[in-house]
């Protein structure tokens, strides 16, 4: 089952800025492997921890329907977001309203020798994560890769896809969207292999776009 993550917190606490309410929430887990849900989430922020906990920082207009959700399985730590409905009985014909938080945002931060997995349907999300492995599994997104993890596997149905190509082998696939890098625009398949020791990034999308840079 999961359980509210202020029982296993070292640390919480709201503030508020610019009309928007902040929770920030601390972890510790001794599991190797980060699973987040980024349901209900409007941006996701990958960032490394500078600590050996996990850092949530999750930014709403309405914190007090704010949930942070976590379960701690034998090999994997879940996190996920709970946003509750609101019902409405002065509309005879809409029985229950969706009250969903606008722009709703998190930041995770992860210690560094975790591998983290990433899932979700409509969600941005930007990562400087440079953990073990990243994987992103995500209906449509725009993605932006700041950092390289040892290991990247990245599958998205549409969206944009940014990805430097600095000290990273590459290997991607769009079916009907473009690769390109600057203005020269690709095949739907590219390739390239700088040498075994380089950080390994695997795309497949369907209608995704992947645009190249050297950063």
């Amino acid at each position: 089952m999961f359980r509210n993550s202020i029982l296993l917190v070292f640390s919480f606490f709201f503030l508020s800025t610019n009309g928007q309410k902040k929770s920030v929430t601390t972890i510790a887990t001794s599991t190797s492997v980060i699973s987040i849900s980024t349901m209900g989430l409007d941006e996701l922020i990958l960032e490394n921890s500078t600590s050996e906990e996990i850092e949530i920082t999750l930014k709403a207009e309405n914190a007090s329907k704010q949930y942070i959700l976590d379960e701690e399985k034998q090999f994997e730590f879940h996190i996920q977001f709970k946003f509750p409905s609101l019902k409405l009985s002065n509309e005879p014909f809409r029985k229950y309203i969706t009250e969903r938080l606008k722009r709703a945002s998190a930041v995770i931060k992860i210690p560094m020798g975790k591998s983290v997995i990433i899932k979700g349907e409509n969600c941005d999300i930007i990562s400087s994560f440079s953990g073990n492995e990243l994987s992103i599994d995500m209906l449509n997104s725009i993605i932006r890769i700041q950092s390289h993890a040892k290991d990247n596997f990245i599958r998205f149905h549409a969206g944009n896809l940014y990805v430097g190509t600095t000290e990273v082998n590459l290997d991607l696939q769009t079916k009907t969207g473009i690769i390109s890098h600057g203005k020269i625009k690709k095949e739907k398949s590219y390739k390239s292999f700088k040498n075994t020791l380089a950080r390994k990034t695997m795309v497949r999308t369907i209608k995704g776009n992947i645009f190249l840079s050297n950063e």
